[in-house]
């Protein structure tokens, strides 16, 4: 089992998914709300950073105190996260919603602008957020109800996930 709780084939599938984007130039965008955010920005951090030097192209859109306010203020907090998307993101581009319980609504909004405007989506949550995770074209489910435990294996795919794309990267450059 790769991560604990969660199905190895979507796991295997979305590993897949991401090497085509990166392979493709596109790039990686990640959110969420609260412990969810934290993580977001850690995995995206994984991306452009890896320990073996590969430097994929990953934003948090949880980062910016400036742009998440001024879009809440202006047109709700519903909207932090679409309106990123929208304005930074493209068609092909990879998006990564992170939600513990799968009622969030600006990620849950973020996610479906993404989906209808031709972005590849993944949504990450726990066991009581199944409607959620199935908005996406990769729904990750961590089997558990704790927002802890499923913080903390959203964190440990991440790492993964960063472990697998950038090494399988780093092969080729060395191949």
């Amino acid at each position: 089992m790769l991560v604990a709780g969660v199905d190895e084939r979507a796991v295997e599938e979305l590993f897949r998914a991401l090497v085509m984007i990166f392979k493709d130039h596109h790039r990686l965008f990640l959110f969420g709300c609260g412990g969810s955010a934290s993580n977001a920005s850690h995995i995206a951090s994984e991306f452009v950073s890896h320990w073996t030097g590969i430097k994929l192209p990953a934003l948090a859109l949880t980062t910016d105190p400036a742009v998440l306010t001024a879009i809440a203020n202006d047109y709700g907090f519903e909207n932090v996260f679409c309106h990123q998307v929208e304005a930074l993101a493209q068609r092909g581009d990879f998006v990564i919603g992170l939600s513990t319980n799968g009622v969030a609504p600006a990620v849950e909004k973020g996610i479906q602008w993404a989906k209808d405007h031709g972005m590849v989506t993944s949504a990450w949550t726990g066991s009581k957020g199944l409607k959620f995770s199935r908005m996406s074209d990769h729904p990750i489910v961590v089997d558990k109800e704790w927002v802890g435990t499923i913080q903390e294996r959203h964190l440990e795919l991440g790492h993964l996930l960063s472990d697998l794309v950038c090494n399988h990267f780093l092969d080729r450059v060395k191949g």
